[in-house]
């Protein structure tokens, strides 16, 4: 058997082995469709496929090192489901490095470590590093903390943070001395193809994140951070709303004749079975606050609301209704509404006014929905329309949390318990 048909082999076996250990992950795993490469030096992705040296594959396996075979599989999928080879940057040395410290946190977050136990030390105090600065670890954070590394430092943190070569992520690497054998992996300048790649990648992402839900909270996290854009708040809000039923006796519908007639005549059968159906509804809370400071338009306000609101209409059944509240915050509260039902909410919007225009602190809203928590209230979320620029809490909520910015949202930082989504106002 030749090397390449060998690694091969053994490629397949360690995409299956993770597809069993991780689920979620069999069909991005089927798409990246790791293989060997002939001449390939390292690992890489170009997001077209996952390729492998069959030299290292089949070493890595004698050496009874398989785990790290399918370590670096993990770690070419991440790069993909991240979007990191069809993003452009100005910074080639430094958006790499950040790619790799991001991907590394999650691996490490896995229990597939890679490199030797100093370097797995080692990256665990620059994950410490980012967190105490930034709150969390996503691609944002990660380019922040490698643009202010000095060269040394930044030598090092490639040391024990680089797995695989990017060179293909780019339109030419004739001249990179880090290529290694990958020019001829290199998707071209850009176009259709590169656009077809990165969007199917997206929607794989995208359909990550129900099946995630709570198991990886990081990994969902750096994920929604990398496919976030228009309109997600959508699907954000999708995931508040539950299904939730109490089910007791019809007594209406109960023919207690019937049944005494049975025990009677067989004892403890009864002939007729109690008929169960739902009448009690513990409705779902879905929160909205709005921050109603003097850089917030109204209007784009306004037409959010009707627009989210539109989408739980959109899912109201005969026997299904959901309790909205919402919440209008600058500096302090100034107006609170909780609405049941179609009707309700179109009466409030009928002459719906935002009132304060003060700064913008965002603690008074979560202080207040905490205590609702504590007193028994179900708040399953909150949505926060912003434009992110005020106070934010510093404590981890009891209840998700996504910061909808309008505007672009360059340079605003939201805390790394909460989501944080785009909406241009001009898409409205």
């Amino acid at each position: 058997m030749d090397k390449i048909t060998l690694s091969n082999e053994i490629l397949s076996a360690c995409a299956k082995s993770l597809c069993s250990e991780f689920i979620y992950f069999a069909y991005p795993i089927g798409r990246l469709n790791p293989k060997s490469k002939e001449h390939l030096k390292t690992v890489c992705t170009n997001g077209e496929g996952g390729y492998f040296s069959p030299e290292k594959v089949c070493e890595l396996t004698a050496l009874g090192r398989m785990d790290e075979v399918k370590g670096e599989i993990l770690h070419l999928l991440m790069h993909c489901i991240f979007l990191h080879p069809f993003k452009q940057t100005k910074n080639a040395q430094n958006y790499g490095l950040a790619c790799d410290i991001t991907v590394g946190y999650i691996l490490d977050g896995l229990q597939y470590p890679f490199g030797d136990k100093l370097y797995k030390i080692k990256r665990k105090a620059v994950y410490k590093s980012i967190i105490d600065r930034f709150g969390g670890i996503n691609d944002n954070f990660t380019q922040k903390f490698a643009e202010n590394l000095t060269r040394e430092e930044t030598d090092e943190m490639k040391r024990i943070f680089t797995v695989c070569d990017h060179s293909p992520w780019y339109p030419s690497s004739a001249n990179d001395e880090t290529a290694s054998a990958t020019v001829n992996l290199n998707l071209g300048d850009g176009g259709e193809e590169i656009e077809s790649l990165a969007e199917g990648w997206s929607a794989i992402a995208r359909n990550l994140l129900p099946q995630i839900g709570k198991l990886n909270p990081d990994l969902k996290r750096v994920i929604t951070v990398a496919v976030g854009g228009d309109g997600e708040y959508k699907s954000f809000l999708r995931s508040f709303i539950r299904k939730r039923e109490r089910i007791k006796a019809s007594e209406d519908e109960f023919d207690y004749i019937f049944y005494k007639l049975g025990l009677d005549l067989y004892k403890n059968v009864p002939l007729i079975e109690n008929l169960e159906y739902s009448d009690a509804r513990n409705y779902a809370e879905i929160v909205i606050a709005i921050d109603t400071s003097g850089s917030t338009d109204g209007e784009p306000i306004k037409k959010l609301l009707k627009e989210v609101f539109g989408l739980i209409k959109s899912m109201e059944t005969t026997s299904e209704r959901y309790k909205l509240r919402i919440i209008q915050c600058d500096l302090k509260v100034q107006k609170e509404d909780v609405v049941v039902g179609s009707e309700e909410f179109s009466a409030l919007m009928e002459n719906y006014r935002l009132y304060g225009g003060g700064g913008t602190d965002f603690r008074p809203v979560f202080n207040r929905l905490t205590d609702l928590k504590r007193k028994g209230e179900k708040i399953e979320g909150l949505i926060y329309f912003t434009d992110g620029m005020g106070v934010y809490p510093k404590e981890v909520p009891p209840f998700k949390t996504c910061f909808v910015i309008l505007g672009d949202g360059e340079g605003v930082e939201v805390p790394h318990f909460a989501y944080k989504i785009n909406v241009e106002e001009d898409l409205l």
